[in-house]
């Protein structure tokens, strides 16, 4: 995969689901020339660090401040042994080398966590995508619906703590993280 393609697919995602793009992070601080380990890019705010990979056999990691557990998120196999590629906005593509591939991942670090979007590129694309989430120890997984009600359902997916407290939401497409 060419820049230019990564450059393509950075642009897909920002069109599809917001104008938020890697670089427009505010206090939010992306370091994608992490060469030295395993990762592509590097996020980190006050509350939390992103580590995106470099290999997509290995996962997205959720560093908390507050807490030594990380929370990890696997990325779909179908990209297994796809080259990362950093467009110019900090997303990173991946793409397998063969330019015949039905399908890259984008994943971009943004002021809320992080999304990706699949690019589907033709009909021979596979048609369900898995992402394992590995939570932190004593940690799950409820939807907003069963935390706060069926009358208060937002669609979205929360990890909650031992003690039933939220440290991660988990958006659908095209909703925006509301604050307060």
């Amino acid at each position: 995969m060419e820049r230019k393609e990564a450059n393509q697919v950075a642009n897909t995602i920002a069109d599809a689901t917001s104008n938020i793009t890697a670089d427009s992070l505010g206090d939010t601080t992306v370091n994608s020339s992490v060469s030295a380990n395993n990762f592509n890019a590097v996020t980190t705010d006050s509350e939390s660090e992103i580590k995106i990979p470099k290999d997509p056999d290995n996962p997205i990691v959720v560093d908390s401040e507050d807490d030594d557990h990380s929370l990890k998120m696997s990325l779909p196999s179908v990209i297994d042994d796809a080259e990362a590629i950093k467009a110019n906005d900090g997303t990173i593509v991946y793409n397998k080398t063969s330019n015949d591939s039905p399908v890259a991942l984008a994943v971009q670090p943004n002021e809320d966590g992080v999304k990706s979007l699949i690019n589907i590129k033709d009909s021979t694309a596979p048609k369900e995508y898995k992402f394992h989430i590995t939570l932190p120890e004593g940690s799950r997984l409820v939807t907003a619906a069963d935390y706060l009600g069926d009358e208060y359902d937002t669609k979205e997916v929360f990890v909650v703590n031992s003690d039933n407290e939220i440290t991660s939401v988990f958006l659908r497409h095209g909703q925006k993280m509301r604050m307060g």
